[in-house]
C-alpha cells in the first residue's frame, strides 16, 4: 500500500462518518492538517475535543482553498450543491470525494458541472450504525470494512489510485466499480433491508393498536431483525429517493418473491416452502463463514 500523500484534508460534515474519518486520519498521521466544516459550532467543538480535526469552521466557501483532498460527509441530497459551491475556491489538482450511500445520481450530477483541473471520485465506506452524530464517532469505524469507489468522467487513474490508497490506509478493503453497479448492489444489500425492517416495525405497530399484548411478546429475533429501522428517517428518505429507479426495480422483484412464498403457504406447497427456507439457511451460513 502506498502513502496517499494528502497534506491538507477538509471534511465537510462532522457526523458519525466525517468525525470518524478525521479521527482515523489524525491517529494514523495521514495528513499534516485536517479541517472540519460544519453548520453547527457545537459539532466543531465536539470534533476538536474528540481529536477528529485540527481546526474547524462553519464557512464552506473559501475555507478549503489549500486542500488536497475534500471529503463531503453530508446527506446524499446535499452533496452535489455543496460541491458546486466549493468549486470556485479550490486549487487545481484537488480531489473531491463523498461518502454517500448512492452514487450514480451524485457522480453524474457533479460530472455535469465539474471544471477541468478538478477531480471528483465517488466513495461509499460501508461502515456505520443506527447511531449518528459526532458523539458516536470513533477512529476504528472503518477497520476491516469495505469501501466502494466509483470513478466518473473526471477521474484520472492516478487519482483513483491515490484515493484507493487513502481508504486502504484507514484499513478498509476497496472495491472499484461504476456508479450504477454500486447502486444496484446497495439497493439489494442495504436499502431494501432497511425498508423491509421499517415495514415490519410499522406492521407490528399497526397491529399493536388493536391488541396491546403484541409489543409485550416482542422477542430478540424481532429486535435483531429490525434494529436498522431505528436510523434517521430523513437520511434514509434521501437515500431511497436518490436511488429510486433501482429501488423500484428491486422492490418489484422482492414483492414477487413474497407473493411466491404466500402462494406456497396458501396452496400447502410444502416442498417449495421448505426449499426456500433451506436455500436461505445455506446462503446465510455461507455469509457467516465468508
Amino acid at each position: 500500500m502506498s502513502n496517499p500523500d494528502f497534506k491538507r484534508i477538509s471534511i465537510v460534515g462532522m457526523g458519525l462518518i466525517g468525525g470518524s474519518i478525521g479521527m482515523a486520519v489524525r491517529k494514523k498521521r495521514l495528513a499534516e492538517e485536517v479541517l472540519g466544516i460544519a453548520r453547527r459550532k457545537e459539532s466543531l467543538k465536539k470534533a476538536l475535543e474528540k481529536g477528529a480535526i485540527d481546526k474547524g469552521t462553519t464557512e464552506t466557501q473559501g475555507s478549503s482553498q489549500d486542500a488536497d483532498l475534500i471529503i463531503v460527509a453530508l446527506p446524499v441530497g446535499m452533496i452535489p450543491e455543496t460541491v458546486r459551491q466549493m468549486i470556485p475556491h479550490l486549487k487545481p489538482g484537488c480531489i473531491i470525494t463523498d461518502v454517500g450511500s448512492t452514487k450514480k445520481n451524485i457522480v453524474d450530477t457533479i460530472d455535469s458541472f465539474l471544471p477541468e483541473g478538478l477531480c471528483f471520485i465517488g466513495s461509499h465506506p460501508l461502515a456505520g450504525s443506527e447511531k449518528s452524530g459526532i458523539d458516536s464517532a470513533r477512529d476504528s469505524l472503518f477497520t476491516n470494512t469495505t469501501c466502494i469507489v466509483t470513478p466518473g468522467k473526471h477521474s484520472p487513474s492516478e487519482n483513483v489510485s491515490r484515493l484507493r490508497d487513502f481508504w486502504e490506509a484507514l484499513e478498509t478493503q476497496v472495491l472499484i466499480m461504476p456508479p450504477g453497479d454500486h447502486d444496484l448492489i446497495v439497493a439489494l444489500t442495504s436499502h431494501l433491508p432497511h425498508l423491509a425492517a421499517a415495514g415490519l416495525v410499522n406492521l407490528v405497530e399497526d397491529f399493536s393498536r388493536k391488541d396491546n399484548r403484541i409489543l409485550s411478546a416482542v422477542a430478540s429475533g424481532f429486535r435483531d431483525t429490525t434494529r436498522i429501522a431505528g436510523s434517521s428517517p430523513v437520511l434514509w428518505h434521501d437515500i431511497c429517493m436518490s436511488n429510486r429507479k433501482t429501488m423500484a426495480s428491486v422492490l418489484r422483484t422482492y414483492r414477487e418473491l413474497l407473493e411466491k412464498i404466500e402462494q406456497s403457504i396458501m396452496q400447502e406447497e410444502s416442498a417449495d416452502l421448505l426449499d426456500f427456507l433451506k436455500k436461505a439457511e445455506k446462503a446465510r451460513n455461507a455469509l457467516n463463514n465468508s
